[in-house]
């Protein structure tokens, strides 16, 4: 059977199924030649890699890379919709030369700036500073919010806005404290800061209130302390004040007294913690008194309401303070019907003797008038000579020397 091949002639109309070529396919003429028509379009443009759509002779390129288109030479214009998954741009600006630029997204509009700033700006000119301590604007900064929430408040940009300068209205809080009953504050409501006792409240100029304690604090019920058991207590009984410790009230302050609150109860320090000193007018003990070191009395009587005094000291040492004037000393035992007087057994200091005396005032400072003296006797092995002798007539010796015939018991009395 024979077969039969169309002869392409020039200007004639071809109808190809494949065209294979291992060179360039070339137009005629520049600007001659379209690939497809309106009514009849190629179905897919299958281009390798690396592959460049060059228009006009270079004056716009787009070049194909890894995964990547570059247009060259010019701008891409889209006077349509363009749909891109994600964006890249390897510049530091987009930049629309005329017109607004609207981003309308159905979902959320997130900013991620590394640099930790993010600027608005108007021609160059700052508007708003937002970074991670702080969103800052400037005095061209104008417009309005919608809604401004704080913390559990939503303020919309009317009612912020009114409330900045007093009107409008505010959402309802409530006052609380530890006495009392809330209070919710509304609209138009004045929220006061009441002092109480002894405490005044002042509104100052900067839109502060300064809470002061007067100087004094007086109240009726005032118990002040750590706690319950550990305080000071001015309200139980008046015109009295009460300390107590562990729960038990310890001393207490009267008029003119203090003292403590149970008989025999409290001390006034320890052994190991001693008071430094005490001066006091005088001083009553109802029990026992130790005194560990020295006892001084500065008065000019000290009087002991005793039954029996007992001294366990060898000697008493009497007069000691008038050595200068070396006065007659001694003591008195309280006879008669004169109160401090009585008879003195005491030391005559200008006959340098013992002697006795009835009637010696007790508070007598002169030289006492003896009634009698008191006889010393001495005793010896000799008979006594002209010149023995210590106190003076009436003093007695004893010869105890049984050898001598005027010995063995010979009692002689001094006369002169």
């Amino acid at each position: 059977m024979a077969s039969w091949k169309k002869i392409i002639t020039s200007g004639s109309n071809v109808e190809l199924n494949n065209i294979s070529a291992s060179g360039d396919i070339i137009p005629i003429t520049t600007d001659g030649s379209s690939l497809g028509s309106i009514s009849h379009n190629f179905s897919d443009l299958f281009l390798d890699s690396g592959a460049v759509i060059n228009f006009d002779g270079d004056d716009v390129t787009l070049t194909h890379s890894s995964n990547k288109l570059t247009i060259g030479g010019g701008s891409l214009d889209v006077d349509g919709g363009i749909a891109i998954d994600n964006i890249t741009i390897d510049g530091t600006e987009i930049d629309l030369s005329s017109g607004d630029l609207t981003i309308d997204v159905a979902g959320d509009v997130i900013i991620d700036a590394d640099g930790g700033d993010f600027d608005v700006k108007d021609n160059g000119v700052g508007l708003l500073n937002v970074s991670s301590t702080q969103v800052s604007g400037s005095a061209l900064s104008t417009g309005s919010f919608g809604t401004l929430h704080l913390e559990g408040t939503n303020f919309s940009s009317a009612s912020l806005a009114s409330a900045i300068a007093g009107t409008g209205d505010f959402e309802d809080f409530t006052v609380t404290a530890d006495g009392g009953s809330d209070q919710t504050i509304t609209n138009g409501n004045t929220l006061d800061i009441a002092g109480g006792t002894n405490i005044t409240t002042a509104v100052g100029s900067t839109d502060t209130v300064t809470v002061n304690l007067d100087n004094e604090i007086i109240n009726s019920s005032l118990k002040a302390g750590r706690d319950s058991e550990n305080l000071i207590d001015f309200a139980s009984t008046d015109n009295k004040i009460i300390f107590r410790v562990n729960n038990v009230n310890q001393v207490s302050l009267l008029d003119n007294v203090l003292g403590p609150e149970a008989d025999s109860d409290v001390d006034l320090g320890t052994t190991a913690k001693r008071f430094k000193d005490a001066f006091v007018d005088s001083v009553t003990v109802t029990d026992n008194v130790t005194v560990g070191g020295n006892l001084t009395v500065n008065g000019t009587t000290t009087t002991i309401a005793s039954t029996n005094t007992e001294v366990k000291d060898q000697f008493l040492l009497l007069a000691s303070g008038s050595s200068e004037t070396n006065l007659d000393a001694g003591i008195i035992v309280q006879s008669g019907s004169v109160a401090g007087t009585g008879s003195a057994f005491y030391h005559d200091i200008s006959e340098e003797r013992w002697a006795v005396g009835k009637e010696v005032d007790v508070g007598r400072q002169a030289a006492t008038t003896h009634t009698q003296f008191v006889t010393t006797v001495k005793t010896s092995t000799s008979t006594p000579s002209a010149t023995d002798g210590d106190y003076g007539v009436g003093e007695m010796w004893v010869d105890t020397d049984d050898s001598e015939p005027t010995g063995n018991g010979v009692v002689y009395i001094r006369t002169a």
